[in-house]
């Protein structure tokens, strides 16, 4: 792969006849597009780790968002420092552009995630594998594609499609941001890692039109190799949602300011000032500064003792996966507190029992009248009244049947994946006769 390729100061489905402008950057617009979208707003209402916290300062998806971007602008503007250094960096840009698209690809990461997080991932995707309803009116390929559901490929779909120009390429975004939030460059249906993908079948003219303009390396079919500042966006999100996620815990008492400090404080290698335990929790936070830029500096570093191997494809697995011993160490014990203390919380668990029969149910209602609606077509009769109150309803919203069952099922997920935790709660509370 080449840089001026990677770099390439153009945008998915326009013809804009200039990428910059007066006073910011082509890269820079990308940033102020995503943040003034509906589906980037929404993420205020959308859970991080723990739903619907008693507590404000427990970050939901929007902050988690927001303090990514700023680990990732950092990352991207060291690592065009480097380049730039090495005589890498090609002519006509400057370190702080690749600062700027990794940032944008960033705030883009998490958008396509649903209501309630991982575990409304996990709900949308076995409900639709588990309904029999869809085999008949829906090709192999479009039943296997609606039984995936991955927040990356939701954000794929929002970003090229939904979002702005409807169908006409959403957020039009530069190529190099496209390429650089695609973490999995793969569709489900041919995916080399299970359970993980960055484009619905829906969308895979586009993810190879992106391909094709960065210059990506294809691996296999519908397959490609991640762009190099991919790598970048995948290390600010595993920094901040493994540390900072302790500090949730810690606001809500799951984990001890002793253990917060543990998890930190690994060794005298360290070199960190961490403050007594006895001082306001949030004081010490400040802490985890000196933690971040560590690993920062040693994901740079492994990247450039990497640079061959990622520029022809080959690298896999994270760059955290090869950084010094004690930064794996502060990242490892963060990991395995999270797993053992957070994502088992009683309450968190619970809710989540709840959220698994709100959306189940919300998912039946909807698709019902979809198919309610297509089988109509082909009988020549009309819907049944409730399923035109259903898709009145939705159309009400924006949403419009398209011409197949299975873009009109695309749109129930669109839908449903667009909630907020509150909304979603709404809707099937008022489905359900509870709101009356």
């Amino acid at each position: 792969m080449e840089w001026n390729s990677l770099l390439v100061k153009e945008r998915f489905k326009s013809n804009e006849a200039s990428f910059d402008e007066y006073g910011r950057t082509g890269f820079q617009r990308d940033i102020d597009r995503i943040i003034f979208s509906s589906s980037f707003r929404r993420l205020q209402g959308k859970t991080q780790v723990h739903p619907l916290p008693k507590n404000d300062h427990v970050h939901n998806r929007l902050t988690h968002t927001l303090e990514v971007s700023c680990v990732g602008r950092t990352l991207g503007t060291t690592l065009g420092k480097e380049l730039l250094k090495n005589g890498y960096l090609p002519k006509g840009i400057a370190p702080d552009e690749l600062g700027s698209i990794t940032q944008a690809a960033c705030l883009a990461h998490d958008i396509g995630n649903p209501p309630f997080g991982h575990a409304c991932e996990t709900i949308i995707g076995d409900w639709f594998s588990k309904n029999s309803k869809i085999a008949s009116i829906l090709s192999d390929n479009e039943r296997k594609d609606l039984s995936f559901f991955d927040g990356n490929a939701q954000g794929f779909r929002i970003i090229t499609r939904n979002e702005y120009h409807f169908n006409e390429g959403g957020m039009r975004l530069s190529y190099p941001v496209l390429a650089s939030y695609l973490k999995y460059p793969w569709t489900p249906l041919n995916s080399p890692k299970k359970e993980k993908s960055s484009c619905f079948y829906s969308e895979v003219d586009y993810l190879e039109l992106v391909a094709e303009k960065v210059g990506l390396l294809k691996k296999g079919e519908n397959i490609w190799c991640r762009h190099p500042l991919a790598y970048l966006v995948e290390v600010a999100d595993d920094i901040c949602y493994r540390i900072i996620d302790i500090e949730d815990g810690m606001e809500l008492g799951i984990i001890s300011e002793n253990e917060y400090l543990d998890i930190l404080k690994i060794s005298s290698s360290n070199k960190m000032e961490i403050s007594a335990p006895g001082l306001a929790r949030r004081e010490f936070f400040s802490n985890r500064g000196r933690v971040f830029q560590r690993i920062i500096d040693s994901a740079i570093e492994v990247f450039m003792e990497n640079y061959s191997t990622i520029l022809s494809g080959g690298l896999q697995g994270s760059l955290l996966d090869r950084v010094h011993v004690d930064d794996v160490e502060i990242i490892k014990n963060a990991s395995d507190a999270a797993k053992k203390k957070l994502f088992t919380d009683r309450k968190k668990t619970l809710i989540e029992i709840g959220v698994a029969k709100n959306i189940s149910g919300t998912l039946e209602i909807f698709t019902d009248a979809v198919l309610d609606y297509y089988v109509a077509q082909k009988e020549r009769r009309s819907p049944s009244q409730i399923s035109n109150k259903i898709i009145g309803h939705v159309s009400s919203e924006g949403f419009q049947m398209p011409k197949s069952a299975y873009a009109g099922l695309r749109g129930v997920v669109d839908y449903v994946a667009g909630m907020t935790d509150s909304y979603a709660t709404f809707v099937a509370r008022q489905f359900h006769g509870f709101g009356m």
